[in-house]
Parts: C-alpha cells; sequence; structure tokens
C-alpha cells in the first residue's frame, strides 16, 4: 500500500498542518518539526507526490533546456552545471534536442510541463523565443546569436 501524508502524521505526532508545511519548506515551521517530520518521512518511506505538489502549487519543478548539438563540450558542461545546481533547488533538467531541419516536439511546453526554458540554440532563438513568448514561458537565451535586444540572454566571455 502506498504511503501517504496522513501516515506521515501518524508516525510524527505532528498536525496534518504542520506536516503539510513541514514538506513544502514552509519557514514559519520550527526548526525541530522539520526535523521530526524529514525523520517520520524517511521511517516510513514517504515521497511526496510531484502531481499534488504541481497542483497545490501550480508549478512544474522542470526546466526545459533545448539545444540543438549534444556534441558541443561547451554545451554539455553547462547542461551538467544547471542540472546540478536545479536538483539542489528541488528541479528537475528536461533536455530536448532541436537539430535543424528535423521535428521538434515542444508539446510539453505548451501543455504547461515546464516552468521554464534555457534555449542553447545558436541561430534559431528568434524562432523558439516567440514560440515561448505566445505561450508565455520564461525563457533565457545562453550565448545569444540574434540582434534581438529584447531576449534575455547570458553571453560567454570565452
Amino acid at each position: 500500500m502506498k504511503v501517504t501524508i496522513r501516515d506521515v502524521v501518524k508516525a510524527s505526532g505532528l498536525s496534518y498542518a504542520t506536516v503539510s508545511r513541514a514538506i513544502r519548506n514552509d519557514p514559519s515551521v520550527k526548526e525541530k518539526n522539520r526535523v521530526i517530520v524529514q525523520d517520520a518521512m524517511k521511517d516510513i518511506g514517504y515521497v511526496p507526490s510531484a502531481a499534488a505538489r504541481t497542483f497545490v502549487t501550480g508549478k512544474t519543478y522542470v526546466i526545459a533546456i533545448l539545444i540543438s548539438d549534444l556534441t558541443d563540450d561547451y554545451y554539455n558542461k553547462i547542461i551538467k552545471d544547471v542540472h546540478f545546481e536545479l536538483l539542489k533547488r528541488g528541479y528537475l533538467l528536461s533536455v530536448t534536442i532541436c537539430e535543424e531541419g528535423a521535428v521538434t516536439n515542444i508539446a510539453f511546453i505548451q501543455e504547461d510541463r515546464v516552468d521554464g526554458v534555457i534555449l542553447m540554440v545558436p541561430g534559431r532563438e528568434e524562432h523558439f523565443a516567440k514560440l515561448l513568448k505566445e505561450q508565455q514561458v520564461p525563457f533565457v537565451v545562453v550565448d545569444n546569436q540574434s540582434t534581438n535586444s529584447g531576449i534575455a540572454s547570458i553571453q560567454s566571455d570565452d
């Protein structure tokens, strides 16, 4: 049987509201209670439901990287560093390859499955930026090759 938040409440001896806030890392929870909840979760094997968290917060905790080429060591290092930074913050990274001339399925963006996008598609930033703006998805471009100053970007000084 699946372990639920109610099982954590029972195991911790704390109220449902306190357990729920502790799981969400709400700053109003006393550190002592946060530790009790974390210990109870560990003891009974509770893992919060990502679907429930998304339903409550409206966030997916997923950031997508759209990349044109996986053979570039420069981009690979960026992907690796972004991955570990996102994990520290409770986010997952989704990588989608957007090769020139190939069909790119970005339905996951249109279906609100990501909270933001990092674009690493040299020369095609404006195309993807237009799509993301239409969907109102936050995004940033790495090494923007476009002359469009209305696109948020991170530039390298090599």
